[in-house]
Protein backbone atom coordinates (compact mmCIF):
# COMPACT_ATOMS: atom_id res chain seq x y z
CA UNK A 1 0.00 0.00 0.00
CA UNK A 2 1.46 3.29 -0.97
CA UNK A 3 2.25 6.03 1.42
CA UNK A 4 -0.75 8.09 -0.05
CA UNK A 5 -3.36 5.25 0.83
CA UNK A 6 -1.85 4.72 3.92
CA UNK A 7 -2.07 8.21 5.22
CA UNK A 8 -5.52 9.11 3.42
CA UNK A 9 -7.03 5.56 5.25
CA UNK A 10 -5.26 7.16 8.66
CA UNK A 11 -7.28 10.36 8.03
CA UNK A 12 -10.89 9.12 6.82
CA UNK A 13 -10.54 5.69 8.44
CA UNK A 14 -11.00 2.31 6.37
CA UNK A 15 -14.66 2.40 7.29
CA UNK A 16 -15.49 5.20 5.18
CA UNK A 17 -13.09 5.16 2.58
CA UNK A 18 -14.29 3.63 -0.87
CA UNK A 19 -12.65 2.41 -3.73
CA UNK A 20 -13.25 3.82 -7.36
CA UNK A 21 -12.03 2.92 -11.11
CA UNK A 22 -10.43 5.66 -12.23
CA UNK A 23 -13.11 5.85 -15.25
CA UNK A 24 -15.85 6.00 -12.69
CA UNK A 25 -13.85 8.99 -10.50
CA UNK A 26 -14.12 10.47 -13.86
CA UNK A 27 -17.40 10.11 -14.88
CA UNK A 28 -18.81 10.44 -11.84
CA UNK A 29 -16.58 13.85 -10.70
CA UNK A 30 -15.50 14.97 -13.80
CA UNK A 31 -11.52 14.26 -12.11
CA UNK A 32 -9.46 13.14 -14.29
CA UNK A 33 -6.40 10.64 -13.02
CA UNK A 34 -3.30 13.00 -11.81
CA UNK A 35 -1.78 11.75 -8.42
CA UNK A 36 -3.28 13.71 -6.32
CA UNK A 37 -5.99 14.92 -3.03
CA UNK A 38 -8.74 17.03 -3.93
CA UNK A 39 -9.61 17.67 -0.05
CA UNK A 40 -12.09 19.59 1.57
CA UNK A 41 -14.11 19.65 5.49
CA UNK A 42 -15.90 17.09 4.75
CA UNK A 43 -14.14 14.42 2.80
CA UNK A 44 -11.50 13.88 0.21
CA UNK A 45 -11.16 12.34 -2.96
CA UNK A 46 -7.46 10.74 -3.88
CA UNK A 47 -7.14 10.41 -7.66
CA UNK A 48 -4.08 8.34 -9.08
CA UNK A 49 -2.98 7.51 -12.64
CA UNK A 50 -2.80 3.94 -11.21
CA UNK A 51 -6.42 2.65 -12.11
CA UNK A 52 -8.19 4.06 -9.56
CA UNK A 53 -9.14 6.36 -6.81
CA UNK A 54 -10.49 6.92 -3.48
CA UNK A 55 -13.09 8.56 -1.63
CA UNK A 56 -13.47 9.45 1.60
CA UNK A 57 -15.12 11.20 4.29
CA UNK A 58 -17.88 12.04 6.75
CA UNK A 59 -21.42 9.57 5.81
CA UNK A 60 -22.55 12.54 3.72
CA UNK A 61 -19.94 13.37 1.84
CA UNK A 62 -19.18 9.91 0.58
CA UNK A 63 -23.01 9.16 0.33
CA UNK A 64 -23.34 12.05 -2.27
CA UNK A 65 -20.19 10.46 -4.58
CA UNK A 66 -21.51 6.83 -4.13
CA UNK A 67 -24.95 6.59 -3.57
CA UNK A 68 -25.10 3.22 -4.05
CA UNK A 69 -23.46 2.82 -1.03
CA UNK A 70 -20.13 1.63 0.30
CA UNK A 71 -20.42 -2.41 0.32
CA UNK A 72 -22.06 -2.00 -3.43
CA UNK A 73 -19.05 0.39 -4.54
CA UNK A 74 -16.35 -1.82 -3.28
CA UNK A 75 -17.95 -4.92 -4.26
CA UNK A 76 -17.98 -3.30 -7.43
CA UNK A 77 -14.11 -2.56 -7.42
CA UNK A 78 -12.97 -6.13 -6.47
CA UNK A 79 -14.80 -7.16 -9.73
CA UNK A 80 -12.94 -4.38 -11.61
CA UNK A 81 -9.52 -5.35 -10.10
CA UNK A 82 -10.19 -9.15 -10.87
CA UNK A 83 -10.97 -8.43 -14.70
CA UNK A 84 -8.31 -6.02 -14.78
CA UNK A 85 -5.34 -8.60 -13.18
CA UNK A 86 -4.03 -5.51 -11.86
CA UNK A 87 -1.79 -6.01 -8.57
CA UNK A 88 -2.16 -2.68 -7.77
CA UNK A 89 -6.23 -2.98 -8.09
CA UNK A 90 -6.28 -6.37 -6.28
CA UNK A 91 -3.98 -4.91 -3.54
CA UNK A 92 -6.56 -1.85 -3.34
CA UNK A 93 -9.08 -4.11 -3.67
CA UNK A 94 -8.31 -6.17 -0.69
CA UNK A 95 -7.74 -2.73 1.76
CA UNK A 96 -11.46 -2.00 1.57
CA UNK A 97 -13.37 -5.40 0.77
CA UNK A 98 -17.38 -4.74 1.38
CA UNK A 99 -17.75 -5.49 4.68
CA UNK A 100 -21.52 -7.43 3.69
CA UNK A 101 -21.62 -10.07 1.85
CA UNK A 102 -23.96 -9.93 -1.13
CA UNK A 103 -26.70 -13.30 -0.68
CA UNK A 104 -27.97 -15.24 -3.25
CA UNK A 105 -30.17 -17.70 -1.87
CA UNK A 106 -32.35 -17.55 1.28
CA UNK A 107 -29.71 -20.33 3.55
CA UNK A 108 -26.84 -17.28 2.86
CA UNK A 109 -29.19 -14.70 4.66
CA UNK A 110 -27.67 -13.22 7.80
CA UNK A 111 -30.31 -13.86 10.61
CA UNK A 112 -31.87 -10.71 11.70
CA UNK A 113 -31.42 -8.93 8.54
CA UNK A 114 -34.00 -7.03 6.62
CA UNK A 115 -33.80 -9.70 3.90
CA UNK A 116 -34.53 -12.47 6.64
CA UNK A 117 -37.57 -10.41 8.13
CA UNK A 118 -38.97 -9.82 4.03
CA UNK A 119 -38.51 -13.75 3.19
CA UNK A 120 -40.26 -14.60 6.89
CA UNK A 121 -43.24 -12.60 5.97
CA UNK A 122 -43.36 -14.03 2.25
CA UNK A 123 -43.53 -17.78 4.04
CA UNK A 124 -45.93 -16.40 6.94
CA UNK A 125 -48.28 -14.64 3.92
CA UNK A 126 -47.97 -17.42 1.63
CA UNK A 127 -49.19 -19.80 4.19
CA UNK A 128 -52.03 -17.67 4.84
CA UNK A 129 -50.76 -16.54 8.50
CA UNK A 130 -50.08 -12.96 8.27
CA UNK A 131 -53.13 -10.49 6.43
CA UNK A 132 -52.80 -9.08 3.20
CA UNK A 133 -52.55 -5.90 3.92
CA UNK A 134 -50.50 -6.11 7.01
CA UNK A 135 -47.59 -8.36 4.99
CA UNK A 136 -47.69 -5.20 2.47
CA UNK A 137 -47.39 -2.51 4.94
CA UNK A 138 -44.41 -4.99 6.94
CA UNK A 139 -42.58 -5.94 3.81
CA UNK A 140 -42.38 -2.74 2.34
CA UNK A 141 -41.02 -1.22 5.48
CA UNK A 142 -38.19 -4.07 5.69
CA UNK A 143 -37.32 -3.29 2.19
CA UNK A 144 -36.49 -0.05 3.16
CA UNK A 145 -34.49 -0.97 6.77
CA UNK A 146 -32.69 -2.73 3.98
CA UNK A 147 -31.84 -0.62 1.62
CA UNK A 148 -30.51 1.91 4.41
CA UNK A 149 -28.59 -0.56 6.03
CA UNK A 150 -26.90 -1.83 3.03
CA UNK A 151 -27.81 -5.15 3.01
CA UNK A 152 -26.65 -6.87 -0.66
CA UNK A 153 -28.16 -9.10 -2.47
CA UNK A 154 -27.68 -10.84 -5.90
CA UNK A 155 -29.69 -13.34 -8.01
CA UNK A 156 -31.52 -15.12 -8.00
CA UNK A 157 -32.52 -13.88 -4.88
CA UNK A 158 -32.54 -10.10 -6.17
CA UNK A 159 -34.81 -11.11 -8.84
CA UNK A 160 -37.51 -12.95 -6.18
CA UNK A 161 -37.11 -9.70 -4.33
CA UNK A 162 -37.70 -7.46 -6.87
CA UNK A 163 -41.03 -9.07 -8.47
CA UNK A 164 -41.98 -9.59 -4.83
CA UNK A 165 -41.83 -5.37 -4.49
CA UNK A 166 -43.42 -4.67 -8.16
CA UNK A 167 -46.20 -7.21 -7.13
CA UNK A 168 -47.12 -4.80 -4.01
CA UNK A 169 -46.86 -1.88 -6.34
CA UNK A 170 -49.60 -3.15 -8.04
CA UNK A 171 -51.30 -3.95 -4.89
CA UNK A 172 -53.51 -2.04 -3.20
CA UNK A 173 -53.48 -1.70 0.83
CA UNK A 174 -56.59 0.04 1.19
CA UNK A 175 -59.33 -2.14 -0.20
CA UNK A 176 -61.17 1.56 -0.66
CA UNK A 177 -57.98 2.62 -3.34
CA UNK A 178 -58.36 -0.84 -5.63
CA UNK A 179 -58.14 0.00 -8.72
CA UNK A 180 -58.76 -2.23 -12.16
CA UNK A 181 -55.85 -4.05 -12.74
CA UNK A 182 -54.98 -3.81 -9.20
CA UNK A 183 -53.74 -7.13 -7.95
CA UNK A 184 -55.86 -9.47 -5.56
CA UNK A 185 -55.18 -10.73 -1.85
CA UNK A 186 -55.10 -13.95 -3.81
CA UNK A 187 -53.33 -12.80 -6.65
CA UNK A 188 -50.83 -11.06 -4.31
CA UNK A 189 -50.53 -14.73 -2.30
CA UNK A 190 -49.63 -16.42 -6.25
CA UNK A 191 -46.52 -13.91 -6.04
CA UNK A 192 -45.48 -14.90 -2.67
CA UNK A 193 -46.09 -18.76 -3.19
CA UNK A 194 -44.09 -18.88 -6.55
CA UNK A 195 -41.18 -16.73 -5.72
CA UNK A 196 -40.62 -19.25 -2.46
CA UNK A 197 -41.32 -21.83 -4.72
CA UNK A 198 -39.09 -20.42 -7.46
CA UNK A 199 -35.91 -19.58 -4.31
CA UNK A 200 -36.61 -23.83 -3.09
CA UNK A 201 -35.29 -24.33 -6.48
CA UNK A 202 -32.48 -22.13 -6.60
Amino acid sequence: MSDAVADFRRRWGAGSVVPLAAHDITRRLGIQPADTVIAGPDGAVLVTTQGYGLVGGTPDFVRERVPEGVDEARARFVRYARRTGSAVLVEIAAEFPPTRQSWSKPADVAPGSAVAEQLDLMRSFADGQTPPADFARRWLAARRRSLSEGERTRPPLTEILDRMFSALDDYAIDPTLHEPGDLTDEQLADVARRALEELADA
